[in-house]
């Protein structure tokens, strides 16, 4: 999860199961610290990576990874501010270009699925969706 801030969605998604590892990364210290002390208090321990979830601080334009580990990345500060615009359409889903960017591999489109639920989008209310 790229910018991931405070939001729970890495945790979502790796308590989800369907996923070994999945690692958020913010540019934010202090956001990575909270971050990292919630999982704390879920696990009991707090480290660099509990078992699959990692919290990083890094930039998304320049992080330690190499390339090709990920099977895919989601920006939610991008899928929040899109859910929120006015006239997005949910049943068309993404664009055709954020799909194939996001998700090159249809098995891994529930993602944007179960982020893009009105309902399911924190700071997002259907009365400002619908706009």
């Amino acid at each position: 999860e790229l910018g991931c801030g405070t939001s729970p969605l890495a945790a979502q998604l790796y308590a989800e199961g369907r996923y070994e590892r999945v690692v958020a990364i913010d540019g934010s210290k202090t956001a990575i610290a909270a971050q990292r002390e919630r999982r704390a208090a879920q696990c009991g321990h707090a480290t660099l990576c509990t078992r699959g979830l990692c919290y990083e601080v890094c930039d998304a334009r320049s992080t330690p990874f190499a390339d090709a580990v990920f099977g895919g990345a989601v920006d939610k500060g991008l899928l929040d501010a899109a859910l929120c615009s006015e006239g997005f359409d949910y049943e068309a889903g993404p664009p055709a270009v954020g799909r194939r960017a996001l998700f090159p591999d249809p098995a891994r489109s529930h993602l944007y699925r179960r982020a893009s639920s009105p309902a399911r989008s924190p700071g997002c209310s259907p009365t400002e969706a619908s706009g």
